[in-house]
């Protein structure tokens, strides 16, 4: 995800149409959103998928391991917002 991310952040200086094309609310593809919409959007899709994974895994583990896990993931997943809108 974070190696997506990073080669995607540098198309903008190889592809200049990347300034004219867009959508939506993002007229310009090689500034940051300015709702922060999409960086939002992936802190939350990749919460969803890692607290489903987890979920599926709840059986097999103990309670304190499954909350302690549940924690992390959380920390994880709000700690990159900000690093995906920069």
């Amino acid at each position: 995800f974070i190696s997506f991310f990073f080669g995607v952040k540098d198309l903008a200086t190889m592809y200049p149409s990347f300034a004219t094309g867009g959508f939506l609310w993002v007229p310009d593809l090689s500034t940051p959103d300015p709702f922060l919409l999409l960086p939002m959007a992936a802190g939350l899709s990749l919460l969803g998928v890692l607290e489903t994974a987890l979920r599926g895994r709840k059986q097999m583990m103990e309670p304190k391991q499954y909350m302690m896990q549940l924690g992390v993931q959380r920390i994880i997943c709000f700690s990159m917002v900000p690093l995906l809108i920069g």
